[in-house]
């Protein structure tokens, strides 16, 4: 197993009717558990992490046995029970995290809010076990090298739910990668570089997000849009350029046909310049704000001459991308404090990433080495509701993921793909001569399908 672009966001974020990742709901749901009774939990409701999408109770899902479950698979991961617990509170302690309220101070700096004085206590005493001052000082302040000196800068209320969110979703990622490597080493895997030049044969299954527009869309829906891009790349050049090369190599003749091309969002995107370039530029100048990015997008010539990239007519702090599935209107606030995606070395200390675009490399690299095959998952409907269907909504989903186009492009071309002896073993009976069906299967072919179907 291996984790590509794990969707860290979410563990911080849920839009409407959405939930936080099941582990949490299963702790809040089984909290008179053994494992889990001495950590004091309260329901879902009681944290801001797990309550946002409000949806934290699904029809047939069974939070407290799914939970079962999930401690039964760590037995046969021959998880220890003390490190069951170990990471159970973790865990608990992220949503401890979510409800940390800061509070503006006269001055544009921040500080915790008093309310959850009680909330950080039991933070530090019951779950981290790490000095509850330093925690303090370090999520509302950062230090600055100057001059060979130490100097601690205030945060506002803004970079200081930045600064918490950031360690909550670093904290995640690490235990979900560690809960992979010991799925891993209990299933005998022999986890090989990228450089390795082995080329053993492998059955792989990707399940990765789909494509996203919310109300407001920001880094991780930007992210997260992304990706499907470059998933959509991969899927044209399978399923449609390498179609109609494969025509071209055999001499068939066919009418060429259009298709959609998403390389030039693709560049956009990613090219020189490009939306990613002029960011990756901001944050490395260390002054650099979005709205400076923003107006850096604004003003870049080949930006304004590319149809994929468009600007509100009303001037507000946001871009309009045209993706394959729709077009998303993106708010840019946020977008260089969550590319840098970095926490204090300080905050780092008194707990005791691989960047998404390499992550995405990563993925991209490894499928191109497979032979595909897609799975397309539609939701009947918004609601989650038992057999419900809504036909307006699932036709927008087979659009935007590109089956209807799938369907136009195999329609005019050739669907059917038999190997010339499959289809001379078949057919032999159209044809007396036994020699040629047996030993030259393609002029077989050929003269079976003139005799009978011209």
């Amino acid at each position: 197993m291996r984790t590509y672009l794990l969707e860290k966001s979410r563990v911080v974020f849920q839009a409407e009717n959405e939930r936080n990742y099941h582990i949490f709901y299963q702790i809040c749901a089984s909290r008179s558990h053994t494992l889990l009774e001495d950590l004091k939990l309260g329901d879902w409701r009681s944290y801001f992490f797990t309550s946002q999408g409000n949806s934290g109770e699904i029809e047939a899902v069974d939070d407290q046995n799914d939970f079962l479950q999930t401690m039964a698979a760590f037995d046969l991961l021959r998880i220890s029970t003390d490190t069951q617990k170990s990471i159970l509170r973790l865990f608990a302690g992220l949503l401890l995290f979510g409800n940390i309220r800061f509070v503006d101070r006269s001055n544009e700096c921040t500080k915790i809010d008093q309310s959850t004085s009680d909330t950080i206590s039991q933070l530090c005493e019951k779950m981290y076990e790490v000095s509850e001052n330093d925690l303090c000082m370090w999520l509302i302040t950062r230090e600055i090298i100057a001059g060979g000196e130490s100097v601690r800068k205030p945060l506002t209320t803004a970079e200081a739910i930045e600064r918490r969110d950031a360690l909550v979703k670093i904290l995640y990622a690490a235990a979900f990668a560690w809960i992979v490597k010991k799925v891993n080493e209990a299933l005998g895997e022999q986890m090989k570089s990228n450089k390795s030049k082995n080329t053993e044969r492998f059955i792989g299954v990707l399940d990765i997000y789909g494509f996203e527009t919310l109300e407001v869309n920001s880094f991780e829906q930007f992210c997260i849009n992304y990706a499907n891009e470059k998933l959509q790349q991969q899927f044209c050049q399978h399923v449609f350029k390498l179609e109609q090369s494969e025509y071209e190599r055999e001499e068939i003749d066919w009418i060429r046909i259009d298709f959609y091309d998403n390389q030039p969002c693709i560049d956009l995107i990613e090219g020189r310049p490009g939306i990613i370039d002029y960011l990756d530029e901001q944050c490395k100048m260390g002054q650099g704000t979005d709205r400076d990015w923003l107006e850096k997008l604004r003003t870049c010539q080949s930006l304004k001459k590319t149809q994929h990239f468009q600007l509100p007519k009303i001037k507000n702090p946001t871009f309009i991308i045209r993706h394959f599935a729709a077009d998303v209107t993106y708010n840019v606030d946020g977008f260089l404090a969550k590319n840098k995606d970095t926490i204090s070395q300080q905050l780092i200390a008194v707990m005791k990433n691989s960047k998404f675009r390499d992550s995405l490399r990563e993925l991209m690299a490894v499928l191109s080495t497979t032979r595909p095959h897609y799975v397309r998952c539609i939701k009947p409907n918004d609601e989650k509701l038992p057999f419900t269907f809504t036909p307006k909504r699932a036709i927008q989903q087979l659009r935007a993921c590109g089956v209807l186009e799938t369907v136009r492009i195999s329609a005019a071309g050739y669907p059917s793909r038999w190997m010339y002896e499959d289809f001379s073993r078949r057919y032999r009976v159209l044809y007396p001569e036994k020699k040629l069906w047996l030993e030259e299967p393609r002029i077989f072919a050929e003269k079976a399908c003139s005799k009978y179907l011209e």
